[in-house]
């Protein structure tokens, strides 16, 4: 494959996810935003983005290993306030388990272990 195949597939790419995460974050309501941003992260996954696929996803934000690693962290204890009654939705327990099925590249020794942090279960 030439240089200008490459670099035009690469560019179209970014050009697609980052205009699915604009498609999304037009939406007023907070918790639609978030669901839409958890699945598409889950089918990003899904397709098999490694650290470098999944910085060029998330577009101007910037997060090393660990900082994405606690916000998946937080994603999954619910964040603030909580899960209500402290039951997670089946899109956040199938992002958890993707992500300890593709445990490599920036998933690589994530802890969802609450215990071990403190946090309850």
């Amino acid at each position: 494959m030439n240089i200008r195949k490459i670099v035009s597939s690469t560019l179209r790419e970014k050009y697609t996810i980052n205009e699915s995460f604009e498609k999304i974050f037009l939406n007023e309501d907070d918790d639609v935003r978030f669901n839409q941003t958890m699945e598409y992260f889950n089918r990003l996954i899904d397709e098999g983005y490694d650290n470098e696929k999944l910085e060029t996803a998330i577009g101007p934000y910037r997060f090393n290993r660990t900082q994405f690693q606690e916000l998946l962290k937080y994603v999954w204890r619910g964040g603030y306030p909580r899960w209500k009654n402290d039951t997670r939705p089946a899109y956040v327990t199938e992002m958890k388990n993707k992500i300890l099925r593709n445990s490599k590249g920036v998933f690589r020794d994530i802890d969802f272990d609450e215990k071990r942090f403190g946090q309850r279960s």
